[in-house]
Parts: C-alpha cells; structure tokens; sequence
C-alpha cells in the first residue's frame, strides 16, 4: 500500500470494478428483504493493492466528500478475517439517522457490502459505481498528499483537501502558500545549522530561495527551490491580487506539495 501509485491503476481495471458492481445490482430484485447487497472479488481476480485502493477512495469520500458531517472507521479482526467498517453519519436523530457505511471483509476473499439507513432505491443503488467512477486522478492526488504529508502539516493539509474538495480555491491556495513557505524555512533551518527561525522571519521568502537554488553546496536541493519558487506568484496574486485561483492551479499546488513532502521526508525524517 506504501508505494501505491494511480498510474498503475488501468483504465480498463476501474472499468471492470465498475462493471462487476453493476451486474450485482441486477440481483437486487432476487434479495430477500433480510439480505444486504454485497459485492464479492475472488482474490484471483483483483490484487490485494487493487481492493486497498477501493478501501482507501471509499475511506476519502467518506470522510471528506460524503454529504453527511460526521465520520468514523472501526476495523476487528476475528478468526484471521479483518472487518473494517467506513461509515458517514448525519445528526442522530430521535427516530431516525441517515447514513452510509461500507464494510469491508478481508478473508478468503475479498467482500464489500454497503449498507444504508433503509432508503435503499432512493438514495443506494447506484452509490459503489458512483464512487468507483469518480475522478480517481483527483481523489488519488489527496491521497497521496495525505500519505505524505509529515505530521506537523497534517491538520494544516487536512484543511487544504476538504478546501480543495469543496472547489474552495482560494482557501486552498492560502493553505498551499503557507505550507510553501513554512516548508521552505524548515529546508533552509536544516540546511544552515547556524542560522535561527528569527533569521528567517527576517528574510524575504524569495530571497531564501534564491539562497537555497544558488548555494553550490546543496545540489540536491535546487530542483526543490526552484519547485517552491515557482508557487510563489500564485499565492502572491490570491492574497494581494484578487487573484481567484482555478481548479488546475490549485492541483499544481497539489502535486508540487507532494512532491516536497517526499522530498523532505526523505533527506530530513
């Protein structure tokens, strides 16, 4: 799961998970009323990583996407099979509480099965191919940042992503440019043991950059200025240009982010 990469991801493999839940909803009208809808993956047939993956992008809409406001996720282990459940909540109310869960079963097989509030041709039918077909380049992009992300940034990136999510790029962007410069203190502070955070309050962001893109002595750290360098303008323009960022350069802010995050993760962690 570490080195998960949705390149890898084929085309024609999201559309077989899609298919293979679309033929099970034909059997819907077979289930008696005491049967849940479950869709079952021979493991001959989907990978181990492949089934992580649906895990992980139901855990994301879930949390981050899923109309309702509150989240949880529980995993037991019993007899060797792991039960992990992803559930989204509305409000309990007295009578009624709207949700939407995805158990997942990881035993012989793999097995997934949806459950809902009982609104089952209203609001369920469609939702497992709704997700699976969902711009997976986007959701995987957060995921990655996410899983990247060092834990001092990680509240700070949990904002970015439901900002982002929300097509919120403004506050999006203010996120990326300060997790931008944090970052490019912290490189410099590491880089230059003899310098303070009180020295680098008192430079210039541009100006640290240049410093770390010129410094013949950190090679290695030239691509990552230059990287940084070039999300200065953006955010300098949505602060103090009423500059209303798109949905693409807010993904520029993300992958650049990420790949910092690897970056400095790497050379400093």
């Amino acid at each position: 799961m570490d080195d998960m990469n949705i390149n890898q991801f084929e085309k024609d493999t999201l559309l077989f998970l899609i298919q293979d839940v679309l033929d099970a909803l034909d059997d819907l009208e077979d289930l008696e009323d005491d049967e849940v809808f479950q869709v079952i993956y021979r493991k001959k047939d989907l990978s181990s990583e492949q089934f992580y993956r649906m895990l992980k992008l139901i855990e994301f809409c879930q949390d981050s996407i899923s109309p309702f406001p509150f989240f949880s996720r529980k995993e037991t282990e019993e007899n060797g099979i792991r039960t992990i459940r992803i559930r989204s909540s509305d409000e309990t109310g007295i009578f009624h509480t709207c949700y939407l869960e995805f158990i997942f079963i990881i035993g012989d097989d793999y097995v997934i099965i949806p459950e809902t509030c009982g609104c089952r041709k209203e609001n369920f039918d469609y939702t497992l191919p709704s997700v699976l077909s969902l711009d997976m380049y986007k959701i995987w992009l957060c995921i990655s940042l996410h899983e990247n992300t060092t834990i001092e940034f990680k509240d700070r990136v949990n904002s970015l992503l439901k900002m982002y999510v929300q097509s919120n790029f403004v506050e999006a962007w203010t996120h990326i440019g300060f997790i931008a410069e944090t970052l490019t203190k912290e490189i410099y502070l590491k880089s230059y043991p003899n310098k303070t955070l009180t020295d680098t309050n008192n430079i210039k962001w541009n100006s640290l950059l240049k410093q770390l893109a010129n410094d013949k002595n950190l090679a290695d750290i030239e691509h990552y200025a230059l990287l940084l360098d070039s999300l200065r303008p953006i955010r300098n323009d949505v602060i103090h240009n009423d500059y209303k960022p798109t949905s693409e350069d807010t993904e520029l802010g993300l992958l650049s982010l990420d790949r910092l995050f690897k970056f400095y993760v790497q050379k400093y962690k």
